[in-house]
């Protein structure tokens, strides 16, 4: 189970992912789930696409002190 505020920081973290696949010029997809990487401090998103060369693209996002900021992307 979530607490609210916990639930508010991954709503967060889901909208900042948006913001890579739209820069990215993915057009259509949709959301599969996310998870945190211990190894590398950083929250990876999984989305689903028929739009590109891989059907499965993990946006990475990491946490700052002001909220949170785009890592990287790859493909899955």
């Amino acid at each position: 189970m979530l607490k609210k505020t916990q639930a508010q920081e991954l709503g967060k973290i889901f909208e900042k992912a948006c913001e890579g696949m739209d820069e990215n010029r993915y057009k259509d997809y949709d959301f599969c789930g996310m998870e945190w990487d211990d190894k590398r401090d950083k929250w990876e998103v999984t989305f689903f696409t028929q739009y590109g060369n891989a059907d499965f693209v993990v946006i990475c996002v990491a946490p700052t002190e002001n909220g949170y900021r785009l890592s990287g992307h790859y493909p899955k």
